[in-house]
């Protein structure tokens, strides 16, 4: 399992036992690190990493930037690095995703569009921007290439047809909400969701009709326990997901430093 930190400036594996390596990844090549995906075919861990406020030790002349990263699993290097520094914008490549050819395609939450690496090119490209999306966060394949489902934190969900990038937005039952997404996975025909802009928050799982493009039901998998203070992102580990309890993300300034009156608490990532 790897876990990314956004003020450690780091990403750790994690092995069966519980123990943590940090991955020898160079200060120049990693600011923040965000969403993260492993191409088991290519042994590559791609990270989304940002220059912020809250990354500590950062240039501010560098603020505003992010970029793509691919971490070679095997050679423990940095294969690829894919920067976006528009002049006068300020970037935050947040969470991505990739499909069965190992195309990334990444999700920025500051100037909102996503963003997309073709394999084996050098570039990261503006892939699309569509003005209702205002704040796009998880994004998550629904089941094949032809359709990619992104999660706008205002406004809910958003299915783009990949042919032709066509974009609308998912309907939903009269009791499904669909706001406040933040990690989001397809895993066995249903999508699995982390919704940190609701109270309490949850991790929840929305039944996914194909045919109508459509989440016709939901179920609640865990909310409201002790360990929670701002829920995350979710992976899926087979017969396992796994997703992250304890961000703190709350009790952290925008300078990166704690709040007043906030208590650090150990990191909790939990598993169903």
């Amino acid at each position: 399992l790897f876990v990314s930190s956004v003020i450690g400036r780091a990403v750790w594996s994690i092995d069966r036992a519980g123990n943590a390596t940090k991955l020898p990844i160079p200060e120049n090549a990693l600011w923040s690190a965000m969403g993260m995906k492993v191409d088991a075919k290519r042994q590559l861990l791609w990270i989304c990493t940002a220059a912020t406020p809250m990354t500590p030790g950062i240039d501010a002349v560098l603020r505003g930037r992010s970029a793509l990263i691919a971490w070679d699993l095997r050679g423990a290097k940095v294969a690829t690095r894919l920067e976006l520094a528009e002049e006068g914008a300020t970037h935050w490549l947040g969470d991505l995703t990739l499909d069965s050819k190992g195309n990334v395609y990444a999700t920025d939450t500051t100037s909102p569009a996503i963003y997309r690496h073709a394999r084996g090119s050098d570039k990261l490209e503006l892939w699309l921007k569509d003005e209702r999306i205002l704040n796009p966060q998880g994004l998550a394949f629904a089941g094949d290439d032809a359709l990619l489902l992104v999660a706008d934190y205002p406004s809910g969900l958003w299915a783009i047809d990949t042919a032709t990038k066509r974009v609308e937005r998912v309907g939903a039952a009269p009791d499904v909400a669909l706001i406040g997404i933040d990690g989001l996975i397809f895993r066995k025909g249903n999508l699995i969701a982390v919704q940190n802009g609701l109270s309490p928050q949850r991790l929840v799982r929305f039944g996914w009709d194909a045919k109508s493009r459509r989440v016709t039901s939901w179920e609640l998998l865990e909310t409201s326990r002790p360990e929670f203070e701002e829920l995350t992102l979710v992976a899926d580990g087979g017969e396992t997901i796994y997703f992250i309890a304890t961000s703190q993300w709350e009790a952290f300034g925008e300078d990166g430093k704690l709040k007043d009156g906030a208590t650090p608490r150990e990191i909790v990532v939990m598993k169903r």
